[in-house]
């Protein structure tokens, strides 16, 4: 099931995850959605249902969040930026937007907004 669901882009959604992780600080089901989109968009993912996609995202290994937070550790998460396909990099900005907005009842602010603009582009 692993390899069904994130084949040739798996670098792309552990890269997502480690954002929402390092910028929402939570990794619950709103934050899930837009990367859940993102896997639907990019993946024949038709035989599982939002609840099967939901549980493997939650339980997807993303890199040590902990360590990028306390020691400012950035090699796990360069090495997956460096790692996105050229192809899905726009998709991957315009979903770590989605996912920087939240439910959208603030602005992204412009340190966030600078950095997706600096992580996710080519």
């Amino acid at each position: 099931m692993d390899d069904l669901l994130s084949h040739g882009f798996r670098t792309e959604i552990k890269a997502l995850k480690f954002f929402s992780k390092t910028t929402r600080d939570k990794f619950s089901k709103k934050e899930r959605i837009p990367i859940i989109q993102f896997i639907k968009a990019n993946s024949n993912v038709h035989g599982f249902s939002d609840d099967v996609l939901y549980e493997w995202l939650g339980q997807l290994w993303c890199g040590d969040v902990y360590s990028y937070k306390r020691d400012g550790d950035m090699s796990e998460y360069l090495n997956l930026l460096s790692g996105i396909k050229p192809t899905l990099m726009s998709s991957c900005r315009d979903t770590a937007l989605t996912i920087a907005r939240g439910s959208g009842r603030r602005p992204i602010s412009p340190e966030l907004l600078a950095r997706i603009n600096s992580d996710f582009s080519n």
